[in-house]
């Protein structure tokens, strides 16, 4: 059984405590009666999911998600005017479901709004990559809060790896995540991470050694590592440097294989 989120954690969820939550907490803790092992990809996911379903505690076993890290070489074949940006200005960005409350881009615009009036120039752009049903609502608050011509909706797309070289700082704003594939891409891409610090996020992102670390739903602090980041290239460089060898040692797929191949043959001993 793997287990990649958890159900009192995730706000959407949380606040739907309906038939259906009950039928699937009902069937998790019968699954995990019959399970030799619960997997979860991280220690925060595995510490609630022990908690909402229980059984024995040490069946929950973390391992994180893993990706290809040779996929993200710096390749900066992809230009900035193909995807409607402005050279010279300073680009953040996110990639992740246009999903609110959950991924937080309602504050991270507000955060874009903030720096924009405090730091007029060279002032920065914003792209934001992924689709979902917060897609007109976001566009609405961009227009409302006057930046607007300033932030580029990306839509889905299939070439994350020649996209992300081209940010300056990447940002996940959620209010929840079990891990973070996004942020593990975009270390894996040497690109310097600001991050909430919620659910496993700061099991990937260490705070001021390979990222920078922001507590949930505050524009304000968000700005405020923005500037940071843009204002010390050299710390950004460094974060980043630090940011893609923490996931190349730790979360390569094939590390993540190994681990999975060694409890598989643990598994396997304990049946004889």
């Amino acid at each position: 059984m793997c287990a990649r989120e958890a159900l009192a954690v995730d706000p959407p969820r949380a606040a739907c405590r309906d038939s259906c939550v009950l039928v699937l907490l009902l069937a998790d803790r019968l699954t995990v009666k019959w399970t030799q092992v619960v997997t979860c990809c991280s220690d925060a996911v595995r510490q609630t999911i022990f908690s909402q379903i229980g059984g024995e505690e040490s069946k929950y076993i973390t391992i994180p998600f893993g990706i290809d890290v040779s996929q993200f070489n710096g390749d900066r074949s992809l230009r900035r005017e193909e995807l409607g940006l402005c050279e010279g200005l300073p680009v953040i960005g996110t990639v992740c479901r246009l999903e609110e409350p959950k991924k937080g881009l309602s504050i991270l615009l507000q955060a874009v709004a903030q720096f924009r009036e405090r730091f007029p120039s060279p002032g920065l752009q914003l792209l934001i990559v992924g689709e979902g049903p917060a897609y007109k609502s976001l566009r609405k608050q961009s227009e409302q809060l006057g930046i607007a011509p300033w932030v580029v909706f990306a839509g889905v797309r299939r070439d994350i790896p020649r996209l992300l070289p081209l940010l300056d700082v990447f940002v996940l704003a959620s209010l929840y995540e079990g891990l973070g594939i996004a942020i593990l891409e975009a270390m894996a891409a040497a690109r310097p991470v600001i991050a909430t610090e919620v659910g496993g996020v700061p099991e990937l992102v260490i705070h001021c050694e390979t990222g920078l670390l922001v507590p949930p739903g505050k524009p304000g602090a968000l700005a405020d590592a923005i500037q940071r980041l843009l204002s010390h290239p050299e710390e950004a460089k460094t974060l980043a440097a630090c940011g893609r060898e923490r996931a190349r040692k730790h979360f390569s797929i094939e590390s993540v294989v190994r681990r999975h191949e060694e409890l598989y043959d643990a598994c396997m001993q304990r049946l004889g």
